[in-house]
């Protein structure tokens, strides 16, 4: 009767799964706030706490190069702070483009496919952000391919639906 008692006012340690578990690796909020709003009947809480202890948190100084246009994918990222400027060339010239903002998912369609990235991204301050390095991307797609396809159709989803956004707005906002 005592055992009973205390098996249910006290929550047995081998009743949490994994899964919840890796909620508390430091980039699964990060993660989970940038995926929450995708367009999709997939529940990516369990992808994104499989990838999640994989990130590791990085800090960039102010004007600090993340990638050159050109250069090959050597991880992807997710800011937690601070604003990335992208640049493209236009001639001699550099011109910014775009500021990517906290939460915001950035590399990895180079990551993904392999092909160089096609702009350069700097620091604008400091900036703290999430990297999953390309050798932790290739063991974990070597080591569990099922669930790195997951994550891989989630992330690829994350620019798809900026484009749909992009594009309702180009075609709509006449």
């Amino acid at each position: 009767m005592v055992t009973e008692a205390t098996h249910s006012a006290m929550p047995s340690s081998h009743n949490s799964t994994p899964s919840l578990q890796a909620h508390q690796a430091p980039a699964f909020p990060l993660l989970h706030q940038a995926f929450m709003d995708l367009d999709s009947d997939v529940t990516a809480d369990e992808t994104l706490a499989w990838i999640a202890p994989h990130f590791e948190r990085k800090q960039h100084p102010p004007a600090q190069h993340v990638w050159l246009a050109g250069s090959s994918a050597d991880a992807m990222y997710i800011v937690e702070s601070g604003t990335l400027r992208v640049y493209v060339e236009n001639g001699s010239e550099s011109e910014a483009v775009e500021s990517i903002l906290p939460g915001t998912l950035l590399g990895e369609l180079a990551l993904i496919t392999g092909q160089p990235h096609g702009t350069t991204v700097v620091s604008d301050g400091s900036v703290v952000m999430w990297e999953l390095s390309k050798s932790v991307f290739d063991e974990l797609s070597a080591a569990e391919p099922a669930k790195m396809l997951a994550f891989v159709r989630l992330a690829l989803m994350y620019p798809a639906q900026g484009m749909k956004a992009i594009t309702a707005y180009a075609f709509c906002a006449q």
